[in-house]
C-alpha cells in the first residue's frame, strides 16, 4: 500500500526516520528507492536528533555522522530535528515557539558542546524544524 502511495512521480516523499537508526541498517530505504530511484523526490528527515548529539564529542564525527556519506547517495542531504520535550503545550504559537527554541538549543550545542562545533557552511541550513520549512 505505502509503495502505491509513493509511485505516483508527481508525490512527494517524507522518508522520516530515529537518529538513533544507521541509514545503512534502514528497513525502508530499499522501498523508497524502488519508488524513487534517484532519490529526486524524497526528503530524508531524522528525528529525535537532540538524543544522537549526545554521542558525539568532536567535530570530525558529528560532521561524518551530518554528511552521511557511504550510507546515502551524495545527492540527498537530510535534515536533522527534534521536537520540544514539553507535550502540555496548548496553543499551536507555544508550540512553533517551543520548536524554535528547541532548534537554537541544538545549534548551540553544536557549536559549543562539540570540540570543534560542526562545518556550519556545510550543514546549518539542515538542521532544524525551520530549515526543514524553508
Amino acid at each position: 500500500m505505502v509503495k502505491a502511495q509513493a509511485q505516483p512521480a508527481h508525490r512527494l516523499i517524507l522518508f522520516l526516520q530515529q537518529s538513533s537508526v544507521e541509514w545503512a541498517s534502514s528497513l525502508w530505504l530499499n522501498v523508497v528507492q524502488e519508488v524513487d530511484p534517484g532519490f529526486q523526490r524524497t526528503v530524508f528527515v531524522a528525528s529525535k536528533f537532540d538524543n544522537r548529539l549526545k554521542e558525539f564529542a568532536e567535530r570530525w564525527e558529528i560532521d561524518k555522522y551530518l554528511a552521511a556519506t557511504g550510507y546515502l547517495p551524495s545527492n540527498v542531504r537530510p535534515f536533522f530535528v527534534a521536537l520540544p520535550k514539553d507535550r502540555a503545550i496548548q496553543s499551536s504559537s507555544d508550540w512553533r515557539k517551543q520548536m524554535s527554541e528547541v532548534d537554537v538549543s541544538i545549534t548551540k550545542h553544536m557549536r559549543e558542546g562539540i570540540k570543534g562545533g560542526f562545518d556550519e557552511e556545510r550543514f546549518a541550513s539542515r538542521i532544524g524544524f525551520n530549515n526543514l520549512k524553508k
